[in-house]
């Protein structure tokens, strides 16, 4: 099997490499996945003209920087992309700020990964770049 042609895309946003490689493992079969291993390069992504259909952010990124300040931006450039968004963390005390990002608890279960892209996935080019 493997990614269809017009399939949907995931970025996957996380600092940790083994997490990334994990994240690319479970998905790369039924999406196209465009990854970022740090804020600023999430940041150049979504400041581009690369279509995400979805994205997947771990709530604590490298230099202090969150998965919520991720969304204010995703707010501005992409606001489309806020509705097919999920917030990875570990801490069960996380929340996504003002956004009504869903958040999934460390470690995700393939299938829970899965599930949440799926459900979070719609139809149609959500969002483009500022």
């Amino acid at each position: 099997m493997g990614v269809e042609p017009g399939n949907k895309s995931v970025l996957i946003v996380d600092d940790d490499p083994i997490q990334l490689e994990y994240y690319i493992a479970v998905l790369e079969f039924d999406y196209e996945i465009i990854t970022a291993g740090s804020f600023s390069e999430a940041l150049q992504i979504l400041s581009s003209d690369v279509t995400v259909d979805a994205m997947t952010c771990d709530q604590h990124l490298d230099g202090g920087h969150t998965g919520t300040e991720l969304l204010d931006h995703v707010a501005i450039c992409r606001p489309g992309l806020l509705a097919h968004t999920v917030l990875v963390s570990g801490d069960y005390f996380t929340h996504a700020g003002e956004h009504l990002a869903p958040i999934v608890l460390k470690p995700v279960e393939p299938d829970q990964l899965l599930q949440v892209i799926g459900q979070i996935m719609t139809p149609g080019n959500l969002a483009v770049a500022c």
